[in-house]
């Protein structure tokens, strides 16, 4: 190697690395605009959610009762064994909710089975679950 590549040579490795660096950083944050990058927060909760179908490319999943009761949010299956949210919302009536157990993930994305199709999804906050039951409403 001359003088001249070997110093170009470390000048793109250098900028290589800084820049897996920032990504690691960004998806470590959970600033992706991605579910699936999202880094989990690591607290495991029960949660009872109910489907309330809007007419938008949005999130439908809304909490029972809770700190987050008002706010919408996708449903994400952390195995591929698990039934998606729609399969799950077509089982769900006005008297029964699902009853989850997982956990909410930093930041705003959409979930990892969505299908990028013609619509854009709109960015919420994304529960990827673990494990599930459909309850009666009390």
């Amino acid at each position: 190697m001359t003088f001249r590549n070997k110093y170009l040579f470390i000048i793109v490795a250098v900028f290589g690395i800084a820049s897996l660096i920032y990504q690691w950083i960004q998806y470590s944050r959970g600033q992706n605009d991605f579910g699936q990058f999202l880094a989990p927060t690591g607290k495991i909760e029960k949660i009872q959610a109910r489907y309330e179908p809007r007419n938008c490319a949005c999130p439908d999943w809304i909490l029972e009762k809770g700190e987050r009761a008002d706010k919408y949010f996708y449903l994400d299956p952390s195995t591929f064994d698990l039934l998606t949210p729609d399969l799950l919302a077509n089982r769900l009536d006005s008297t029964t909710l699902l009853s989850l157990e997982g956990e909410f993930l930093k930041g705003k994305g959409i979930p990892s089975y969505y299908d990028d199709g013609n619509t854009k999804q709109e960015l919420g906050d994304v529960f990827r679950y673990t494990n599930f039951e459909i309850t009666k409403r009390k």
